[in-house]
């Protein structure tokens, strides 16, 4: 009789073994495939690496963009669904970027080109316009020091026995 109950508890373990494993096995299918399903679904629009671009074959065109800040230029392709791509060329001082797109609709690449173009001037205005945060703060101190003069501590203290 234990012999019995012995046998047919390791054909138990055995067959929960084999449904396990075939249940990782679907369960490693679906998420590879979901997986993949998902990168194919993220190449849609947005920066993309260049190998990438170029695989999509659907033509590729670069252009010089004279600017380092590169998060101005992604949130434009990025509002106009561009698959693009960004190089940075260092055997050159200062280093340029390159950008890479696809070429389907020449007049979404002029919108962004226009769209980059009247931002940069806007941030380069506003900089010539403002003083820095460093040169008003020291005219703060200046106005608080002279403003009250009276109010100087003096830090020493007297020795009482």
């Amino acid at each position: 009789m234990q012999e019995h109950v012995q046998e047919r508890t390791v054909a138990v373990s055995v067959r929960a073994l084999k449904l396990g494993g075939r249940g990782l096995l679907k369960l490693f299918g679906l998420l590879i495939r979901a997986h993949k399903q998902m990168l194919k679904d993220k190449a849609t629009s947005g920066k993309m690496e260049y190998k990438d671009l170029v695989r999509l074959g659907s033509g590729v065109t670069g252009q010089e963009i004279h600017t380092e800040d590169t998060a101005i230029l992604d949130k434009i392709c990025r509002k106009h669904g561009l698959r693009y791509s960004l190089r940075k060329d260092i055997t050159q001082t200062p280093p340029k970027w390159t950008l890479w797109c696809e070429s389907k609709n020449v007049e979404v690449l002029q919108q962004v080109q226009k769209e980059l173009a009247s931002r940069l001037l806007k941030k380069k205005g506003k900089n010539k316009d403002r003083p820095s945060l460093l040169e008003k703060l020291k005219k703060l101190k200046q106005f608080v020091k002279s403003a009250n003069p009276a109010k100087v501590r003096n830090k020493t203290q007297e020795k009482t026995r």
